[in-house]
């Protein structure tokens, strides 16, 4: 088991993350009214006879008012979770790597879904 951990870690474990998904915190959020409303479209189904609330049917219909806005909101709320969990009063050591990689991806993507719409 334990024989190859380290005693000690000089490195963050940030500087070694390239990917995070965050959907669980999100699911979260939508549960708050005011969040949702502000946020999202959502549309109503009924699945024999009870009532659901369904964020984004497809891919293209994601239920997204404003992607970018979303983005920088959530991203703000996760860094200030993180900072607070972990008592820093910075940014966590690695964060630095690429911090608008997520949100130049994803103003390529809308850009090219406006020019084929």
């Amino acid at each position: 088991g334990t024989e190859d951990t380290p005693t000690e870690l000089n490195e963050s474990i940030w500087t070694q993350v390239e990917k995070l998904n965050m959907y669980d915190p999100l699911a979260v959020l939508i549960c708050d009214l005011s969040y949702r409303a502000l946020h999202f479209n959502c549309k109503a189904k009924t699945v024999r006879g009870v009532r659901h609330i369904v964020v984004g049917t497809s891919e293209i219909d994601t239920g997204i008012r404003d992607p970018l806005s979303l983005y920088k909101e959530y991203s703000r709320l996760f860094v200030e979770a993180l900072q607070a969990s972990l008592h820093e009063p910075e940014m966590p050591l690695g964060s630095e790597k690429e911090p608008d990689m997520l949100l130049e991806e994803t103003t390529k993507i809308m850009s090219t879904r406006s020019r084929a719409a």
